[in-house]
C-alpha cells in the first residue's frame, strides 16, 4: 500500500462514540462483514454502537492518512487479536465508555490505552494483586485524594506497553514497572525477561478529555506529534437541521 506518512511523526486522534441512528448506520456501512459480525455479538445496543463507531473512526483515520477509501481497507489480526493493516502503517486504538483514542505511525511498535475514571472498591488491593511490587507500593502510599490518579496512570501505561508488545495477557503484568509521574516519556523503569531496553521506548501519558486517563507507548523516542483535527466529510450524516450534532470530534491534546 502506498501512503505518505512522514518518518518520525506520530499521528493522534481523540473522538467520541455517541451517535444518532443515521450516523451509526452510516458508520456501519464502512465496516467489513467480519467487523459487523463482531459488533453484533455484543449483547447490548450500547456496546454494539461503541464498537461500530470506534471501528468506523479507525477506518476514517487510516483512510485519511494512507489515501484510501475507509471501506476498502483490509484489516487482519495478529496472534493475540491486535488489528493490523496490510502493508502498514502501525496503529493502535483504545476506547473506554464513550471515548476513543487512535495513534498511527509509519513504523514501529505502538500501543495506546484510554480509561474512563470510575469508582473502584479497593485500589490498593487491586494494585497488590496485579501490579509490580514497586507500583503497588506507590498506590498504597498515595494520599486518598491522589490515589485514583496514581492508579489509572499506572494502569494505562502498563496497558499501552502490553499493547505495543502485542503479546496480550501472555506477558505477566508484574514483569515490568512504570512510573506514574506526569511529564516526559521515560515511564518504563524496568523489564524482566522481555528483551526490551527501557531507554529505547517512549512511554508516558496523553492529555485527554476530563474524566479519562490515557497513555502511549512507542519503541522509538524522539518523535514529533501531529494532532489530527476533524476528518472532512465525517460524520457521514448529521442530525436534522437545527438540532445539536450528537457526534463531536476533537483534536487530541498534547503529550504529558
Amino acid at each position: 500500500m502506498k501512503y505518505h506518512l512522514e518518518y518520525g511523526i506520530l499521528y493522534l486522534w481523540e473522538g467520541r462514540l455517541a451517535a444518532s441512528a443515521p450516523v451509526l448506520a452510516s458508520a456501519r456501512a464502512l465496516l467489513s462483514p467480519d467487523e459487523l459480525t463482531r459488533a453484533d455479538r455484543f449483547v447490548t445496543p450500547r456496546h454494539r454502537r461503541r464498537f461500530a463507531m470506534a471501528r468506523a473512526q479507525l477506518r476514517m483515520v487510516l483512510g485519511r492518512l494512507v489515501g484510501a477509501a475507509p471501506e476498502t481497507l483490509s484489516l487482519t489480526y495478529a496472534e493475540h487479536g491486535k488489528p493490523l493493516l496490510d502493508g502498514g502503517p502501525s496503529f493502535n486504538l483504545s476506547h473506554s465508555e464513550e471515548g476513543v483514542v487512535i495513534a498511527v505511525t509509519r513504523e514501529g511498535r505502538l500501543g495506546v490505552d484510554l480509561e474512563q475514571h470510575r469508582p473502584l472498591r479497593d485500589m490498593p488491593a487491586l494494585a497488590t494483586r496485579y501490579f509490580a511490587a514497586d507500583e503497588a507500593a506507590l498506590v498504597r502510599e498515595a494520599a486518598p485524594a491522589d490515589r485514583p490518579t496514581v492508579f489509572f496512570r499506572i494502569w494505562t501505561r502498563k496497558e499501552a506497553f502490553l499493547k505495543a508488545l502485542g503479546g496480550g495477557l501472555s506477558i505477566p503484568l508484574r514483569s515490568f514497572s512504570v512510573d506514574p509521574a506526569a511529564g516526559g516519556g521515560a515511564s518504563l523503569l524496568r523489564t524482566e525477561g522481555l528483551g526490551e531496553d527501557p531507554a529505547t521506548w517512549h512511554l508516558g501519558g496523553l492529555e485527554c478529555a476530563p474524566g479519562f486517563t490515557a497513555a502511549l507507548a512507542v519503541d522509538r523516542p524522539g518523535f514529533k506529534v501531529a494532532r489530527l483535527g476533524p476528518i472532512p466529510g465525517y460524520p457521514p450524516q448529521q442530525p436534522a437541521s437545527g438540532s445539536t450534532p450528537v457526534v463531536a470530534f476533537e483534536q487530541i491534546a498534547p503529550l504529558v
